[in-house]
This record gives C-alpha cells, structure tokens and sequence, in this order.
C-alpha cells in the first residue's frame, strides 16, 4: 500500500493496531509485526511527547516480540531501529543489538540481516572484529541470493 492511501486509515488504525495488538497475545507473528509497524507509522500523527513516546518505544517490543516468533523482517526493522536509534525515547543507537538482529533475521533467510551482519563483523563496528563470521555470514547471503535467482515463479503460456 502506497504511504499516500496510509493517511485514509488514520481513522481505524487504533482500531487495526487494537486486532494485531490481541494476535500478537496469541503469539502470532504476524500480528506483532502488523502492531509494531503500524505503532510506529501511528506515531508520527501522536502531538503529545510522552504519548508519542509510549507509541515508539511499544513499536519497537511489538518488532522485537515479532522477531524473537520467527518474523524475519521484523528481525531486520528492528535491527534498523537499533542502528539508528530513537532519540526522543532515549534509545541510543546499540550495535549490539543490530548484530544480534541481524543474525536473527539471517538466521531466517533474510538476505539483508545477512549482508548487515557481515558487514559489522568485517568492520568490527560496536563488536569485536571477526574476519571469520564476517565471512561466513557473507556466504550465507550469497546462498541466499542464489536461491532467490534461482527460484521457479508459476510461468503462465
């Protein structure tokens, strides 16, 4: 969905983030990924700092809860959110936390999770260097890439 016909859900998205909120309960990963997501595009409207605040900080355990179920690319939102950090919450970028992300998301297949967690291992950027890991996480990615070239869609005649 273009970002454009996001602002004709402003009106039901607490509505739609109260349903994902209730899937992710259940421990479904795609509501929690849905919850986080939509947390974090809901915020932007949110005019009270400390609301808004709440509305971030619970984005990011939504992605967190989603990833630790399974979700890959919520593995590899969240591993972004801790690269960058949040300032207005007091999260402070962590690289840390973007490896252990980033290895969760390669973990499941996510090409860029692969490609970041390489990449930090090769600079030793927030962890020590590990020319090694960087290496294998780079295989892993050129498999994964691999793969995805060489998947078969359904041809149409």
């Amino acid at each position: 969905m273009e970002k454009n016909n996001l602002k004709n859900l402003k009106p039901v998205l607490p509505e739609m983030i109260r349903y994902f909120k209730k899937g992710c309960e259940y421990n479904w990963s795609d509501g929690c990924f849905a919850a986080g997501m939509k947390l974090r595009y809901h915020s932007d409207s949110i005019t009270d700092v400390d609301e808004r605040s709440k509305s971030l900080l619970e984005s990011l355990q939504y992605l967190e809860k989603a990833c630790n179920n399974k979700h890959s690319e919520a593995c590899y939102v969240a591993s972004n959110i801790h690269f960058a950090g949040i300032e207005e919450i007091g999260l402070a970028p962590n690289m840390p936390k973007v490896l252990e992300y980033s290895i969760k998301a390669c973990d499941q297949n996510e090409l860029k999770g692969c490609v970041n967690a390489s990449i930090i291992f090769k600079k030793g950027d927030g962890v020590p260097k590990d020319l090694n890991l960087a290496q294998k996480y780079k295989e892993r990615a050129l498999d994964i890439q691999r793969q995805i070239k060489e998947e078969k869609g359904i041809k149409f005649s």
